[in-house]
């Protein structure tokens, strides 16, 4: 069975202070309660590229959580760092990851939240918005083993299993900086450590609000965890 956690989650709202970067720190981010507040400040904080590219969305909803996202990022990461949040400059991986130096951060968002979680070490995140008409069963085959297909099972509780699983594969190789892979059955999301590429990641599950869950992937050796949560 995975254990599922409800974390405490505290208010953050003072974008002044630093944080260190002991341990891991977990940033909710309900992304309706936040567009108003970022619109005055948005075209200082955010880049030329970065506000051409929203500019681009078709759907208004779509716009304004990649907005919320790109600005709060900027204004999260600016607090563990000396540089202001207009100033920090990300260069990308080969897959299109951003990153930037002394600083290990990661991104996910599903329907109204994103999260972001910071660490001084390889770090990966995924949330998902679990969709009561959303029918998974012609990926448990190509996507989950054996043990992973008898542990979703049938019954009540399978939608938060597949989505325990789904997100746990996610995070860990969105750590690992792969992105998604083929063979997604080879990586067993039932495990509490993983290793892959040289390094052991502990895997762990949480409710980010009733109907969501989100998965971390942290190196083996980090166990502290604090949990924040923006509303703008």
């Amino acid at each position: 069975m995975i254990p599922v956690t409800v974390p405490e989650w505290m208010p953050f709202k003072d974008f002044d202070g630093k944080i260190s970067l002991d341990g891991i720190n977990i940033f909710r981010i309900a992304v309706n309660e936040c567009y108003a507040g970022i619109v005055l400040n948005m075209e200082k904080i955010l880049q030329k590229d970065e506000l051409s590219r929203a500019s681009k969305f078709f759907h208004t909803k779509d716009k304004n959580n990649y907005l919320v996202r790109k600005y709060y990022l900027r204004k999260i990461l600016s607090c563990f760092l000396t540089e202001a949040p207009e100033e920090l400059q990300f260069s990308t991986t080969i897959r299109k990851k951003p990153v930037l130096q002394n600083i290990e951060f990661n991104v996910s968002h599903s329907n109204d939240y994103a999260v972001i979680v910071v660490s001084s070490n390889p770090v990966g995140i995924d949330i998902e918005y679990i969709h009561t008409s959303f029918t998974f069963d012609s990926l448990l085959e190509s996507c989950f083993n054996a043990e992973e297909r008898s542990f979703v099972g049938t019954g009540g509780e399978r939608k938060i299993r597949f989505y325990s699983l789904w997100t746990r594969k996610e995070a860990v190789l969105k750590a690992t900086a792969e992105g998604i892979i083929d063979n997604l059955a080879s990586l067993n999301g039932l495990e509490s450590k993983v290793f892959r590429n040289a390094k052991t990641f502990n895997l762990n599950t949480f409710y980010c609000d009733k109907d969501y869950l989100l998965s971390l992937a942290t190196l083996d050796s980090i166990d502290s965890f604090k949990y924040w949560h923006v509303s703008g």
